[in-house]
């Protein structure tokens, strides 16, 4: 998914072989990318219980409190659950994105281990 901020770039770039990413530091990365997610997960059901509506009175005023506590908590793009929910996106897009580095990390040693062979050969 391509933010308006440009996050797909980032898969971007490794799909395009712009950089590679040894197994064991990306496996750093994606254990903490893992553990991020699972914390993004935890608010995001968090959120429904910012989506009753509190109980603040029959005043206009406190109907509209109300109203708006929802509206920030899972209302429109700029809400709390929107805001999450993108950065989850963007979360699974990196892991992706290390998971092609790997890969590419795999194929350049493999390249360097055939050129080394054929300059020692040649």
């Amino acid at each position: 998914m391509q933010t308006a901020e440009g996050g797909g770039a980032f898969l971007a770039a490794a799909q395009q072989g712009m950089f590679a990413v040894d197994t064991e530091s990306a496996g750093q990365m994606m254990m903490s990318i893992g553990q991020m997610r699972d914390r993004v997960n935890v608010q995001l059901r968090r959120i429904r219980d910012l989506t009753i509506e509190a109980k603040l009175g029959d005043l206009p005023e406190a109907r509209g409190i109300a109203a708006r506590d929802r509206q920030v908590a899972s209302g429109d793009k700029q809400s709390l659950e929107s805001v999450l929910q993108r950065f989850a996106e963007a979360l699974q897009e990196a892991q992706q994105a290390l998971e092609i580095g790997m890969r590419n990390y795999v194929e350049l040693e493999a390249q360097a281990e055939q050129d080394f062979r054929r300059v020692g050969h040649g």
